[in-house]
């Protein structure tokens, strides 16, 4: 990534030199530009926004237990 946007090449130079494809590369910049370090958690991981549904959601279903009971 720092390849492509830190140095003064283009993307597709970069892909190749890689052996990814363009758009591949593209895509990845353009998730690490809107999400900066929460791009890339990792496997098995989420992203603090994606935690947080998660959690709320689980909560959810929870107090719909509790009323239902």
């Amino acid at each position: 990534m720092k390849l492509s946007m830190e140095a003064r090449r283009s993307t597709a130079s970069v892909a190749r030199e890689l052996g990814i494809e363009p758009n591949t590369l593209y895509n990845w910049k353009r998730e690490y530009r809107n999400e900066a370090e929460a791009a890339f958690p990792g496997k098995g991981n989420l992203r603090p926004k994606d935690e947080e549904v998660r959690a709320l959601k689980k909560r959810n279903a929870e107090l719909k237990e509790e009323v239902a009971i």
